[in-house]
């Protein structure tokens, strides 16, 4: 009979092994989101580049020098990230608030508020890092950019 019982320092072992093979493939999920979302982000930098050479070059006729402009294009990317990461923590802690109770009457869980921890703030701060970095690129192709080719009529 003794042979029978469940062992819960095993079954214990079991759940946490099962449950880090989870959080690994989570966080790789997430690093994946995140590089998505930096070739989004220079995508989108690009794009607006495209619509915005005459403004630049304007800018460069005025007497901004190309580093000026570069300073202004990796800003746009650094608060694009912050927006980012402030709008996607806002929504978590929304769909925390609102799945709580849910799952409280359910089914006895109860979901935390979410709140930040260290490892999440050093995360954050990587990905406000990241962006800046990533926006880079963008912002010296703008700058190198010839002032002619902005002030040239397209036909």
């Amino acid at each position: 009979e003794a042979l029978l019982a469940v062992l819960p320092a095993v079954a214990l072992n079991q759940l946490w092994r099962l449950l880090d093979i989870v959080t690994r493939t989570l966080q790789a999920l997430s690093a994946l989101v995140l590089v998505l979302s930096l070739c989004g982000l220079i995508t989108a930098l690009l794009a607006s580049l495209e619509q915005r050479q005459r403004e630049l070059a304007i800018l460069r006729a005025v007497g901004a020098r190309p580093l000026d402009l570069l300073f202004l294009l990796v800003l746009e990317g650094a608060l694009l990230t912050a927006g980012g990461a402030c709008a996607g923590y806002g929504l978590l802690g929304l769909a925390s608030a609102l799945a709580a109770p849910v799952l409280q009457n359910q089914w006895g869980i109860v979901w935390p508020i979410a709140r930040l921890t260290a490892d999440e703030l050093q995360l954050m701060a990587l990905v406000a890092v990241a962006g800046p970095l990533t926006a880079l690129w963008p912002a010296w192709r703008a700058s190198q950019r010839a002032l002619a080719d902005g002030l040239t009529p397209r036909l």
